[in-house]
């Protein structure tokens, strides 16, 4: 009986296990989904600013040479 008893503990911890991996899953998944929307933006401004801005300077460095 007692054996029995046991094997049921093991069995709902390895239910709430599973569960609370899914879940840390499905938040992974959600952040990096933000993530690569804010990487993406972020990407998009300094293409537009900084990498002219430093073009821009390497190319007055080219006339001095």
């Amino acid at each position: 009986m007692y054996v029995k008893l046991t094997y049921d503990n093991k069995a709902q911890v390895s239910a709430e296990l599973l569960l609370l991996i899914a879940g840390l899953m499905v938040i992974v998944l959600i952040a990096i989904n933000i993530y690569q929307q804010y990487l993406n933006d972020f990407a998009g401004e300094i293409n537009d600013t900084e990498l002219n801005d430093l073009i821009d300077r390497i190319d007055a460095l080219n006339d001095y040479v």
